[in-house]
């Protein structure tokens, strides 16, 4: 092998990982400002337009992230809905950034969503809308000893307690460079495969290893007595007395593991360990802006309050519009209810009903730290601008 491509290999993979990853998750607000100014002023954007069995027409222009996370939970939800059968069809083009409305009507689209600055939110219609957080972060605080138990739900706590009795579950953490590659190999890749099929997004293993491990992660492994079924990849600031979850799974992506509460058992134990450590808060890391996503209430359950994200989806803003009143759109709706912007970092928790649709408040429910209330949205009275809204 030419000695060039020994010396690529082993510095420039390196550096160029670090430096991705910095730049993905910088946490400068001036920096972020200016790549949000500069994202705002570029002539085209991507349009992904997705189409249903049932008769949902989804759309999501806007910043690239979007397409990364966002429209795979869109797809997930919308093909959830009753009477959807098979698979959805999806298109992805580029648009003159003025035409993003237009071409959204002119291809049908029933629900309409735009990531962008909060400046370009801001000239887009308010009629039939909502400014959701492009993310949202949950946070456990640790910086009271083991207080953090009695923040977790009185369900989660015997369910785990029933795990760890029944399987021995006990944690194991390791800086080993082996069980990286045993825990990447083994546990995440395989999970993300059998979790998200061909849609798997994930951090690959070059950037895992470099801008996650080796400066300082730290790898928790949940252990049966027999093997390890479950494991995590955190980052940690120890400056900053921080842990957040980077990635995780469980062994050969086999979902057994998962009903058994190894995955759970992971947040659950390392918790447990942060708190020992002197560590102030965990961060369980990122999600999509709505109730229905099993991991955010699974987290909510661990008394995660909800914060606005540290990097640059802090000042990001996901713009909702209703174009159509249909069935389907009502369903999406009702469904999901979401987490809408309510001040400058702070949220509340929207929930849509009719008559046939009772608001979903208990079954998805929104009781956590970081969410300044609880507003009832009547699906009937959406289309007029002037229905006053409920709140509770």
């Amino acid at each position: 092998m030419p000695l060039a491509a020994t010396a690529a290999g082993r510095y420039v993979r390196p550096l160029r990982a670090r430096a991705g990853y910095a730049w993905r998750h910088l946490q400068n607000p001036l920096v972020n400002t200016v790549r949000a100014w500069a994202e705002d002023r570029s002539a085209t954007t991507t349009l992904w337009v997705c189409r249903t069995a049932g008769g949902l027409t989804l759309a999501y222009s806007g910043v690239g992230d979007g397409l990364t996370y966002l429209t795979a939970f869109l797809q997930d939800r919308a093909l959830s809905l009753p009477g959807t059968t098979g698979p959805a069809t999806t298109h992805v083009l580029r648009v003159a950034r003025p035409q993003v409305l237009q071409a959204c009507a002119r291809l049908g689209a029933d629900l309409v969503l735009v990531g962008g600055s909060p400046a370009t939110v801001a000239r887009l219609p308010r009629e039939r809308s909502f400014v959701l957080p492009f993310r949202v972060h949950q946070v456990v605080r640790t910086d009271d000893g083991q207080g953090w138990r009695g923040r977790v739900s009185a369900s989660e706590r015997r369910q785990h307690q029933r795990n760890v009795r029944r399987h021995g579950y006990r944690l194991e953490v390791s800086r080993s460079a082996a069980d990286f590659a045993y825990f990447y190999d083994r546990m995440h890749a395989p999970t993300m495969r059998e979790r998200h099929g061909g849609s798997a997004r994930s951090m690959d293993r070059d950037t895992a290893y470099h801008s996650l491990f080796r400066p300082g992660g730290l790898l928790f492994f949940v252990h049966d007595g027999h093997r390890r079924v479950a494991g995590a990849l955190a980052a940690v600031d120890r400056d900053r007395r921080r842990l957040t979850g980077r990635l995780i799974g469980v062994l050969d992506g086999e979902d057994q593991h998962r009903r058994q509460g190894a995955l759970a058992a992971v947040y659950h134990l390392q918790l447990q360990w942060a708190a020992a450590k002197g560590i102030d808060c965990v961060d369980l890391s990122g999600s999509e802006p709505f109730l229905s996503k099993g991991t955010w209430q699974f987290k909510r359950k661990l008394g995660a309050a909800v914060v606005a994200p540290p990097d640059l989806h802090r000042e990001r803003r996901l713009w909702l519009h209703v174009a159509h009143d249909t069935p389907q759109v009502r369903d999406f709706l009702h469904r999901n209810p979401l987490l809408a912007v309510h001040g400058p970092h702070t949220f509340e928790a929207l929930y849509f009903h009719d008559e046939a649709r009772p608001p979903l408040t208990d079954s998805l429910a929104a009781t956590c730290p970081g969410l300044t209330g609880i507003r009832l949205v009547d699906l009937d009275g959406l289309c007029d601008a002037d229905a006053p809204a409920e709140t509770t």
